[in-house]
């Protein structure tokens, strides 16, 4: 489902030039259930500027995606941020607050300007793929780049012109904009429909006149949402006889959904793993190796974690299926790991799809020495992309990968998120293409290669209909009350 914005997006507001005004609220509106998405600009000439975002009511968690000013490494003298949430149900006489601070000088802070979107249709899961931000002297600008991780997103971008040029336009996006005739600010904030998976997303920001700009700015990538599921044909209902007659339940005949499968390991540790008791369909297991329980690292509320090791030259310590999974064309993974350190060679991290009877690699990933990830298909003339970035140790870390398998235009898109609950990616790669391969028949998980590990996974899911996104909770879930149901409707 392609995200779009919401007609109850609230107009821009924007605060006084004069100096210490530092927040600004948004009239009412009344969204429905959405992703909010904050862009903010303000004169904040202090080093240390960055923005705060509140709203009435029920708090939402608000992640700040990108921010920019003379703080950043050629950063100028305004303020761009923008910023994500989601509402998880829709509102009424909601608002809207966005608070700019400086830990230098706040009183110099002035201007704050915040275009709110109500975005339908996107990822509630992950609702954040690429992002980046720049400065610029440039008058007609167009933004440095970030590579796309979905198809159909929305791309949104936040601009600062602290000369104050003008009224600023765009020549590729919606433009909502604020001018303060020179006294302070110019601001633009818009948002366009982005390409395919693994391109390239600039913005045009084009100043008043033809002087030399001060741009500050941010961009990011919202996703899209899952597609709804292919309508169910149903049977009428009859009625069966007896003492009573009830109605019979309604039976849905229709198409099955793509197979979405989960591994949340649950043993005891220091024991084994084995496909039966995982619901895995089997194991490779090399000499040597170990696939086990263990409780040395665990996320969340959870007892134990899966520690899979190649101990030896002998490769593989890999869970897998492959009657479950079936064959399909389109797959998305998540999956939550632990590393303690990263392995002395180089050498295959995990193969997650294959084909053939579980022998060709559609795709996968290598991890060289100093813990980068790199893109790895034994598709023809494949070529992968490298994680700018090593993964980092003895913290969990959420993977995501979104695969399309073709001989042609296969597509290979990963997000590491270094905090595991965050919905903003901290590295991605993507590549289009492709000759991955026609299709894919099985899914194996992790350590493919020799001499890797020890690596600890608390839950691994795979769906070829939607990306999982963060699907473990951090804490223990809240107990709820166990009730019975008579056969005259009754709890008890």
């Amino acid at each position: 489902m392609a995200p779009v914005v919401d007609a109850s997006s609230p107009a821009r507001a924007t605060g006084s030039t004069a100096n210490s005004t530092v927040a600004i609220t948004t009239g009412t509106f009344n969204p429905p259930a959405s992703v909010l998405v904050a862009t903010v600009q303000a004169n904040a000439r202090p080093t240390g500027a960055s923005a705060a975002i509140t709203t009435n009511g029920t708090a939402l968690s608000w992640t700040t995606v990108a921010e920019r000013s003379v703080s950043d490494g050629g950063g100028l003298s305004g303020y761009a941020g923008l910023f994500v949430a989601v509402l998880p149900s829709s509102r009424v006489g909601m608002t809207v607050t966005a608070t700019v601070t400086s830990v230098t000088s706040p009183t110099e802070i002035n201007t704050p300007s915040l275009k709110l979107y109500v975005v339908t249709g996107a990822n509630t899961v992950t609702p954040v793929g690429g992002s980046t931000e720049g400065s610029s002297t440039t008058n007609n600008l167009t933004t440095t780049g970030f590579t796309t991780t979905g198809a159909t997103s929305l791309g949104f971008a936040a601009g600062c012109d602290w000369n104050a040029l003008g009224v600023p336009v765009s020549s590729d996006c919606t433009a909502d904009t604020y001018d303060s005739a020179g006294a302070s600010i110019s601001a633009i904030s818009g948002y366009k429909t982005l390409g395919a998976v693994g391109s390239s997303a600039t913005f045009n920001l084009d100043a008043g006149g033809t002087l030399a700009a001060a741009w500050d700015w941010v961009s990011a990538e919202i996703l899209s949402g899952p597609e709804p599921p292919p309508p169910l044909a149903f049977t009428p209902p009859g009625l069966f006889s007896g003492p009573r007659s009830w109605p019979q339940a309604w039976v849905g005949t229709g198409n099955p959904s793509p197979p979405t499968l989960t591994w949340i390991p649950s043993g005891t540790s220091g024991t084994a793993m084995a496909p039966a008791d995982t619901g895995f369909d089997g194991q490779f297991l090399g000499a040597g190796n170990t696939n086990n329980y263990d409780n040395a690292h665990v996320y969340g509320a959870a007892s134990v974690a899966g520690k899979f090791q190649t101990i030896t030259a002998v490769p593989q310590a890999t869970l897998f299926w492959s009657t479950k999974w079936g064959t399909q064309t389109q797959f998305y993974v998540s999956m939550y790991v632990y590393l303690t350190a990263y392995p002395s060679v180089t050498n295959r991290w995990t193969n997650m799809l294959m084909t053939t009877g579980n022998s060709v690699m559609v795709a996968g990933f290598d991890m060289d020495t100093t813990g980068h990830l790199v893109q790895k298909s034994d598709g023809p003339g494949f070529a992968g992309a490298t994680t700018a970035n090593p993964i980092p140790l003895n913290q969990w870390v959420r993977i995501e990968t979104d695969v399309t398998v073709s001989t042609t235009v296969g597509a290979f898109a990963t997000r590491i998120y270094y905090n595991a609950d965050s919905l903003v990616a901290d590295d991605t790669i993507a590549v289009t293409g492709q000759n991955l391969a026609a299709n894919c028949d099985a899914i194996r998980t992790p350590l493919d290669g020799a001499l890797q590990g020890p690596l600890w996974i608390a839950g691994f899911k795979v769906s070829a209909a939607t990306p999982p996104g963060a699907f473990l909770p951090s804490v223990a879930a809240p107990t709820v009350p166990a009730y019975t149901v008579s056969q005259y409707g009754g709890f008890h």
